[in-house]
């Protein structure tokens, strides 16, 4: 059980985020070298999945596949370790909050997300997954890595307007082995047809996930819901998909050509790939909403968010004040100069030895210190030796200085009554 102020390695928790049905997430700092620290992530596995190797398998995978992006709008992995044979992954740690609050949010008061704000996340989000799409391995070859789990639940949206996608945990690599038969991994509201059909995926199936983002969030209901999954993952695969206007009759219908383009069943109708419909989408913004930047998105998030903005500036601060606290430390701990070492290969000189024939005296020892011989009982103690008062001394000091002062008074009086002789002039 975790707890905060715990230690993992070089990491000290803190406060935690989120807890999920495979990982939990907590805010730490890491510490190093020099002072050295900063916020970050810790992604956990649950103690009692820790036990199951096919979810420490589906962890560590997450953790070789996004260790190696490195994009704007994809949440960086900085580290993997394990402690008392619990893995976790370091991350970066993305203030603000997921497109889930965000939509539980709106739904709650009825300010929602505005669509020019919801189209400028989409398409970054759609920008970080193409770069996932297109990453090639050592070898030069490409991984055909694709998420499939776009969720709202894992698009995070930063104070600063900015868009982190997380948890690669699902994503599959064209080279890796193929899903066990009948498992289906992912969130059922956000699968695209090929994943509840048990198809092959690529990069399209993230497309139609973005597509189902749009719709939810540009009309404020679920698109695929269900009390039964079985019953989900029909609607997605046969069921006619409705178009948005018909739940918000004021969505822009050029807008509204491009969600169902991704929401195609047929994949061969949908964007051949995510730069496809970022670039649709960034056309609509230029053409109807242009300025749309996520300055923006930023104003928006700390409007709508100023409570849990306010407990983030307090996490922040108080790092900041633990760090100028280690600093302080360190300024008022006593600098230990270093221990001088020999120079490698130096030989040390040999001890001097006396010449033969000559005698060395011993050494002269202290004398012991004289100890007084223990009192009998009944003995009285010693009187205290007798100290001669100093007051005679600084009385007859002070009766010479007083007479010497009277001395040189009488002689300048004398000096001054005595006239001065007047010079005679010599007769001539």
């Amino acid at each position: 059980m975790l707890r905060p102020g715990q230690r993992l390695d070089r990491y000290t928790l803190l406060e935690r985020l989120a807890t999920g049905g495979m990982a939990e997430v907590w805010l730490a700092r890491q510490s190093g070298a020099s002072d050295f620290s900063r916020l970050v992530a810790i992604k956990r596995i649950l103690s009692h999945l820790a036990r199951d190797p096919t979810f420490v398998r589906m962890f560590l995978h997450e953790a070789r596949l996004a260790a190696g992006l490195s994009h704007p709008h994809i949440a960086q992995i900085f580290d993997l370790g394990e402690q008392a044979g619990l893995h976790y992954l370091a991350m970066e740690y993305v203030a603000g909050h997921s497109l889930a609050a965000i939509a539980r949010r709106g739904q709650r008061t009825g300010d929602r997300l505005p669509v020019p704000l919801l189209v400028r996340l989409i398409a970054d989000a759609a920008s970080g997954l193409h770069y996932a799409h297109q990453l090639r391995g050592s070898d030069g070859g490409p991984l055909g890595l694709v998420h499939r789990d776009v969720s709202p639940q894992n698009l995070l949206v930063s104070y600063e307007g900015t868009l982190k996608i997380i948890d690669f945990g699902v994503a599959k690599a064209a080279t890796t082995d193929r899903t066990d038969s009948g498992i289906i991994k992912g969130k059922f509201s956000y699968l695209s047809p090929e994943q509840c059909l048990g198809h092959p995926v690529d990069a399209r199936s993230d497309v139609f996930a973005l597509g189902i983002l749009l719709f939810e969030l540009s009309t404020g209901t679920r698109l695929f819901q269900h009390e039964s999954d079985l019953m989900i993952l029909d609607r997605i695969a046969r069921q006619p998909i409705p178009r948005p206007s018909t739940r918000n009759p004021t969505l822009s219908p050029r807008l509204e050509q491009v969600i169902m383009r991704a929401l195609a069943q047929d994949p061969a109708l949908r964007h051949p790939h995510a730069e496809a419909l970022r670039l649709d989408l960034e056309e609509w913004l230029a053409a109807e909403a242009p300025g749309t930047h996520p300055g923006r998105v930023a104003q928006w998030m700390s409007e709508s968010f100023p409570e849990p903005r306010a407990e983030e500036k307090h996490l922040l601060a108080t790092h900041a004040v633990e760090v100028a606290a280690t600093v302080r430390r360190a300024r008022r701990a006593p600098a230990t100069p270093p221990r001088a070492r020999p120079t490698p290969g130096a030989l040390a000189p040999p001890r001097a030895r006396p010449t033969p024939g000559t005698i060395v005296p011993p050494r002269a020892r202290p004398s012991p210190r004289p100890v007084a011989p223990p009192r009998s009982r009944g003995t009285p103690a010693p009187a205290p030796r007798p100290t001669s008062p100093r007051w005679p001394v600084y009385l007859l000091l002070a009766l010479a200085v007083a007479l010497g002062s009277a001395a040189a008074t009488v002689t300048w009086e004398f000096q001054r009554a005595t006239p001065k002789p007047t010079a005679v002039p010599s007769a001539r």
